[in-house]
């Protein structure tokens, strides 16, 4: 069962979201929506038959059973070959999914599963520190298109098998992809041990249900009887058979349609860290399918609740916590939301199973609301402009031709400053300080700040970013958006649209110290890894809102705390 509190709506949304309550019920969109009715949306500029095509996302859990078998069989065959190591290498953001199964269900004693998201030299070497390659059944997953990143990954792994002499080398992956994609032109060419054909004409994100149900099936192992009764319960709760009040899928719908109407662009997740790569991996279908230019949604994950009486009118919150779980952020986050009167609603997770539940139950809300906002759900997002100007560098990319190269605007001790577009001529470009300032400055002209973070994701980067992203929503009450590298350009597409919020940017790469060389290519991992990153702060430049680039020359303690005094000395100076 899926249960939801509501007992903190906030006056004005608690208003809009009991008239979205008898709206919902009085135009039977829930019924509609199971009868495949096409009329629920503007669709004209894609066609009904495209809407029919993506609503068979719901009919998806009747068909775990067909679509898993072949994978479960897979994996239970490598298992019987001795392979005891599985790796998720993932093209989109199914490893968000795959995380929060890993992070609620660390695995069987017999079975190390771990997922690599990224293309960063260290994880990298981590990751293979971890396997034992020759013991490892490698997974590539790609629903939404072809990714350089997890391609070169590919490369490297079976070029590393192959020179270790592996006879078959194919044998140690397994693809999940649509029918005729790259990735599955690929899985035959290489005699890939399994190819999962994918559910084609539905987005990405309204097939995460198969997703986790394959990882629920090999890391939770969640037997197929169990999984199957799941399913039966989520379509009978979820149906448009059950009355209106007390389904879950109607109440948050209508949460999110008052959200909306109530004047505020913004949900923020806020999750136990155990919760925190599920609720991320919501952005993709609620930014995706809400994120429009009037009137649209857009997620964030874990943006701290600005206390100010402006910013509280930007958003809505949906808490995800663990049943009698006691996380003090989460408490601190909770006090903030009551003592400030900011409408929220809070969902508990018990086991990983409720995963499944959860994330259904949110792909039929969020196709619900977007028949309340007029707005067509099924929009394929597609972050093509930063993906288009990292490959464009490559492609020049030489000994001769250092096309990732820029020519810092500001350099001070281990910070380097870069600025492009509207921030060249807008931004202070007297000192690093100064430069910041004047960025933080222009916080009446945007909506939110984002920290797009382009550095190896590790515990101590973790608690440094986070003490940051605290500090500017304190001091310039607006929502800070945090991303890790290349993964948050898929995680937070919905924020380069035209006609999206506007916000004020900083991405931060850095040096590698060492790197490797991609199998077949010009340039290296760093590099590639690199040119993400200026794609990213490219397409962010391009857009309305102002965007600079802090480039840490060395990564060290020292560089750090350069950081952190530098962005601290500013939020001080922006106030004066």
């Amino acid at each position: 069962m899926v249960t939801i509190d509501k007992t903190a709506l906030g006056e004005d949304v608690q208003r809009w979201y009991e008239a979205e309550l008898v709206s919902i019920e009085r135009e039977r969109l829930l019924s509609r929506l199971w009868a495949n009715d096409v009329t629920l949306w503007p669709c004209e500029e894609f066609g009904p038959h495209h809407a029919r095509e993506n609503l068979e996302f719901l009919h998806i859990p009747e068909r775990l059973p067909q679509l898993t078998a072949g994978g479960s069989r897979a994996n239970a065959e490598a298992a019987q070959d001795g392979m005891t190591d599985r790796m998720l290498i993932s093209f989109g953001t199914v490893h968000h999914f795959c995380n929060a199964i890993l992070d609620l269900h660390p695995g069987g004693k017999n079975l190390n599963f771990l997922a690599l998201d990224n293309c960063h030299p260290e994880l990298i070497r981590k990751a293979e520190a971890r396997l034992e390659l020759r013991k490892a059944l490698l997974i590539l997953v790609n629903k939404s298109g072809y990714s350089i990143e997890d391609h070169a990954l590919f490369l490297y792994f079976q070029s590393k098998l192959s020179g270790a002499q592996e006879e078959v080398e194919g044998r140690h992956f397994a693809a999940a992809t649509d029918p005729n994609s790259y990735l599955a032109r690929m899985a035959i060419e290489y005699k890939f041990r399994y190819l999962l054909e994918m559910p084609t004409g539905i987005l990405a994100p309204y097939c995460s249900v198969l997703f986790l149900a394959l990882f629920l099936q090999a890391v939770a192992r969640v037997e197929p009887a169990v999984l199957r009764a799941t399913c039966r319960e989520m379509k009978k709760e979820y149906s448009g058979t059950q009355a209106i009040a007390g389904n879950p899928v109607c109440e948050l719908a209508a949460f999110l349609s008052a959200t909306a109407k109530s004047g505020r662009r913004f949900v923020s997740f806020l999750a136990s860290p155990d919760l925190e790569a599920f609720a991320t991996a919501l952005c993709p279908l609620v930014g995706g399918s809400l994120g429009r230019e009037q009137g649209g949604l857009f997620p964030l994950t874990n943006a701290p609740p600005c206390t100010n009486q402006g910013a509280g009118k930007e958003s809505s919150f949906v808490v995800f916590r663990r049943s009698g779980e006691k996380d003090p952020q989460m408490k601190e986050w909770l006090s903030i939301l009551l003592a400030n009167g900011l409408p929220f609603l809070e969902m508990t997770v018990l086991n990983p199973l409720d995963l499944l539940r959860q994330t259904y139950a949110w792909q039929i809300a969020t196709a619900l609301a977007a028949a309340r906002m007029g707005i067509y759900p099924f929009r394929a997002q597609d972050p093509r402009l930063p993906l288009n100007l990292a490959t464009e560098a490559l492609n020049r990319f030489s000994a001769q031709n250092d096309t990732l190269q820029r020519r810092p605007r500001i350099q001070e001790g281990a910070l380097q400053l870069f600025a492009e577009g509207k921030a060249r001529h807008e931004v202070s470009q007297l000192n690093l300080v100064e430069s910041l300032r004047s960025l933080f400055q222009n916080r009446e002209s945007g909506s939110y700040v984002s920290l797009f973070v382009f550095l190896e994701q590790t515990e101590e980067l973790q608690k440094v970013f986070g003490s940051l992203r605290k500090q500017i929503a304190e001091k310039l009450g607006l929502p800070v958006l945090l991303g890790w590298g290349p993964r948050s350009v898929d995680t937070y597409a919905h924020f380069l649209r035209e006609g999206a919020p506007q916000g004020l940017h900083l991405v931060i790469t850095g040096e590698t110290s060492t790197d490797i060389k991609v199998p077949g290519a010009n340039y290296k991992f760093g590099e590639l890894y690199l040119a993400l990153a200026l794609g990213q702060f490219g397409a962010l430049s391009s857009l309305n809102g102002l965007a600079l680039r802090l480039h840490l020359r060395t990564q060290s303690p020292e560089g750090q705390s350069e950081l952190q005094d530098v962005v601290t000395r500013a939020l001080k100076r922006a106030g004066s």
